[in-house]
């Protein structure tokens, strides 16, 4: 399972930023290899308008399963929710996150 996490660093211990569609970076966490496998520059945190829009289809378009930040905005999370990706609300770093996402899935 792709995870992808809005993070504000390139390293497990980064902290989650604390903005959803205009965070530094998109975190890509395998499930199957236990292990982050990219940090991409958020190319839309920048942009003006549809931020969260554009973040939404990026997650969507790119095969993430879930998502892992603080709660986004109301348009991208009708369209995560509509794609049936639920988000994780989360603060802290990116290895915490992980750790209570990989331990809230196996129950």
């Amino acid at each position: 399972m792709k995870i992808f996490i809005a993070g504000k660093g390139k390293s497990l211990n980064s902290m989650i930023d604390d903005r959803f569609a205009r965070c530094d970076y998109f975190v890509t966490y395998d499930t199957e290899k236990k292990d982050i496998v990219s940090f991409e520059e958020n190319q839309y945190k920048e942009g003006t308008g549809g931020v969260g829009v554009k973040v939404a289809n990026y997650i969507i378009n790119n095969g993430f399963e879930a998502a892992i930040g603080p709660k986004p905005g109301p348009n991208a999370a009708n369209i995560l929710k509509e794609a049936g990706i639920k988000v994780y609300v989360f603060h802290g770093n990116i290895q915490d996150a992980v750790e209570s996402f990989l331990k809230e899935s196996e129950k």
